[in-house]
């Protein structure tokens, strides 16, 4: 169990959000926390629960860092409720992950230290309540004991229950559209004031959450026997099952391939086309980098991917130099028809949809390699003489290697028809249509293909574990 990184996380998260503004990233500290967890992760059930919610966090977090850029590029006028919009439905999905995380991380802890001599984890003290005595029904001060590691766990909920309301109240004066009002006065007009309550209110509550937390991770940390017997265990009989950590890895690959398969749907939507076109290219780079322990080809991804993200931004900024007015609304409008009209445009395009291309085809080579590889490591040893594990394996390579060519043949064909979209348009509804299509198509199938591949190998191999 690394503490540290579980304290470190946890700090993180301490500090407010204010305009979608996160000055220290929650995605940082939700993978510290990750990090934290990995180990006695696969030794108590609860908390390998508590860290799979966790990296579902990370995926929101990441998601949420890119909403104030879109926020950013909304007219003025619909700057207020769209920042009211983003913070109330990161906040709900936040709180829908992190309450139930908190309750497995905390139990997971409790049975960790049942199972590995954890007294620290036990620990209590008294506290003084009021209380009615039953006999005389008059009140009375009582003392009893109350237990660290479940004060510590009500106190986080508790605290990121707050963060999160204090992200979304201030924002709740944009609903006074001028029908609304409080003495004559619009409620907007106080929003800053809103602001600085939220500040305030939080940071205070920040720094008992902080005391707490690092009392009792580091009351944790000094309990030697619980740490030694968990690694242990671990150095004996996880560490050499080789198989399940390969299998682990290669679902977070597949997943991050996935997201950012995703996001090509919103690669020719305005205003947030941007963000999520880079948000999938860095996905991409992080499954290369995952892959890479099983075969360097995957560090090809990153730079295709790399250079494709920098198109996507210099093919913006010479689209919106034919125009001083770029910054209002009606500027998308006018760069459609100046895609129309400037050549050099089209084949940058068709450049930014190459290497897009490229990186989508080496990734999925990749994969099939490395499939092939991890195949023969998994899966029951049986031998007869009907069927042997050779066998098997040939056969389960086959139906894997089948469906992610034709994954290839189609993310060439999607990266076609969105590189020839100036070229085949005959108007730009229907070229976006035919894209969105072609895309929709790539897609479904690969992310179809990918679960075969999970099936087939890794879901396989946990079940086996």
């Amino acid at each position: 169990m690394r503490i540290g990184m579980l304290i470190a996380g946890f700090l993180i998260l301490a500090n407010p959000v204010i305009y979608l503004i996160d000055f220290l990233p929650d995605v940082i500290g939700m993978a510290l926390i990750v990090l934290g967890l990995t180990k006695v992760s696969y030794l108590v059930g609860k908390l390998e629960q508590a860290r799979a919610l966790y990296q579902k966090l990370i995926i929101v977090e990441a998601v949420n860092l890119f909403s104030f850029a879109i926020v950013a590029m909304s007219p003025g006028n619909e700057k207020p409720t769209m920042a009211l919009l983003l913070a109330f439905a990161f906040g709900v999905l936040e709180l829908i992950f992190f309450i139930p995380a908190t309750v497995y991380l905390f139990d997971g802890l409790t049975d960790s230290g049942i199972g590995y001599s954890g007294s620290s984890l036990f620990a209590s003290k008294l506290v003084t309540r009021r209380v009615r005595d039953p006999k005389t029904g008059k009140i009375v001060k009582a003392k009893r004991e109350k237990s660290l590691i479940t004060g510590t766990r009500n106190f986080v909920i508790f605290f990121y229950i707050l963060r999160v309301c204090g992200s979304v109240l201030p924002e709740l004066s944009a609903l006074d559209d001028g029908v609304i009002r409080s003495g004559g006065v619009y409620l907007y007009d106080f929003r800053r004031l809103f602001y600085r309550l939220s500040l305030f209110l939080v940071t205070i509550f920040a720094v008992v959450f902080i005391v707490k937390i690092v009392r009792f991770f580091v009351a944790v940390s000094r309990d030697k026997e619980f740490i030694a017997s968990i690694n242990e265990k671990f150095e004996r009989e996880v560490k050499p099952r080789v198989t399940l950590f390969i299998s682990k890895r290669m679902k977070l690959v597949l997943v991050l391939f996935g997201l950012s398969l995703v996001t090509l749907v919103f690669r020719d939507l305005e205003f947030i086309n941007y963000g999520t076109s880079t948000l999938g290219c860095l996905f991409l780079c992080a499954a290369a980098v995952l892959m890479a322990r099983y075969n360097k080809l995957a560090y090809a991804v990153i730079p295709f991917s790399l250079i494709n993200c920098g198109l996507i931004y210099y093919n913006l900024g010479f689209s919106f130099k034919y125009f001083e007015e770029h910054k209002e609304i009606e500027a998308i409008y006018w760069v459609e028809e100046a895609n129309k009209m400037y050549y050099d445009m089209a084949v940058l395009r068709l450049v930014e949809f190459a290497f897009a291309a490229a990186a989508s085809v080496i990734m999925l080579i990749v994969l099939i390699k490395v499939a092939k590889e991890h195949i023969s490591l998994c899966g029951i040893r049986s031998e007869t003489a009907q069927y042997s594990k050779a066998n098997r394996d040939a056969e389960t390579y086959r139906f894997v290697k089948s469906r992610l060519i034709a994954a290839a043949v189609f993310a060439v064909i999607c990266m076609i028809v969105g590189g020839a979209y100036h070229y085949i348009a005959i108007s730009t509804q229907a070229a976006g249509a035919l894209y969105v299509l072609a895309s929709a198509i790539y897609i479904a199938y690969t992310v179809y293909s990918l679960n075969a591949l999970d099936d087939r190998i890794y879901d396989s191999e946990l079940a086996i574990a």
